[in-house]
């Protein structure tokens, strides 16, 4: 079954919905092999951000960091005063992957 489903990640003819589908299944490989894919669409590109897995983020920054929208790598999280910061741990993670280290 997983090889089917790879197979799936892998052609180019995949539909949204499809894809759509592979990326809520959540299967690890089967996301990578769906962000190391050459065509992917800033919609394809937000849902696997949406994953919220950094290693997945991290692909994708390599693949094409440059169609990754930075504000989509920040997090807002409660403050201990009950209101908002910024946190931007993927961007730490945005300038190590650049920098290749």
């Amino acid at each position: 079954m997983r090889e089917a489903l790879l197979g799936l990640a892998e052609n180019p003819a995949l539909t949204d919905e499809l894809f759509a589908r592979l990326v809520a299944a959540g299967d690890e490989e089967v996301l990578h092999t769906l962000a190391g894919r050459e065509q992917l669409t800033t919609a394809q590109i937000g849902a696997l951000l949406d994953v919220g897995d950094p290693q997945l983020t991290r692909c994708l920054v390599r693949r094409g960091g440059s169609r990754v929208p930075h504000a989509r790598l920040y997090r807002v999280e409660p403050d201990e005063n009950g209101g908002v910061r910024e946190s931007a741990p993927s961007c730490r993670l945005l300038r190590v992957t650049r920098s290749g280290t």
